[in-house]
């Protein structure tokens, strides 16, 4: 389905009145784009909509049918938009490259997004940071794994590593 058609009939069927309807059309558009799970993608797009415009989760719509899994990169995106900074999240929304990123994080690691519901400053980190462009050699990667680990941790790894021994 082209992108114009998709886009007109998106905006039609959120601004049906009856409740009911509504979540009915747009699992059956959902459904019609690729979506497995029509119906529980609608729910997380209309729990969305509460709190985003209909352009915004356009784009996240369209977003995630470019991903593994359009249904948990939609179910990644709505669990994440309720914890992460709305600044932020709305910088991500209107950059292109950053969106796709975001949503193919969503729809590919299930570990990451849950990360992120814990700990929103990973997101900021990722994105805002720009920290996800970053590349690292193994020495730096390192490196930067040992500034994060609490000093009381490592004492213990070194202390159970020299046992071993």
């Amino acid at each position: 389905m082209p992108t114009i058609r998709f886009e007109h009939r998106y905006a039609w069927i959120m601004a049906i009145d009856d409740e009911q309807a509504r979540s009915h059309e747009l699992a059956r558009l959902l459904e019609q784009t690729g979506f497995s799970y029509g119906s529980r993608s609608a729910v997380n797009l209309l729990l969305l909509s509460e709190h985003l415009s209909i352009v915004a989760l356009q784009k996240d719509t369209l977003a995630s049918l470019h991903t593994a899994s359009p249904d948990m990169a939609l179910n990644g995106f709505e669990r994440l938009a309720g914890v992460v900074n709305r600044e932020q999240l709305t910088a991500v929304l209107h950059h292109r490259r950053r969106l796709h990123q975001f949503m193919v994080l969503c729809g590919a690691s299930p570990f990451l997004t849950n990360l992120i519901f814990k700990e929103p400053v990973f997101f900021s980190r990722l994105f805002s940071d720009n920290e996800l462009a970053c590349s690292r050699t193994r020495i730096e990667l390192l490196a930067a794994l040992r500034r994060m680990v609490p000093i009381c941790i490592t004492r213990l790894y070194l202390r159970a590593a020299s046992r071993m021994s």
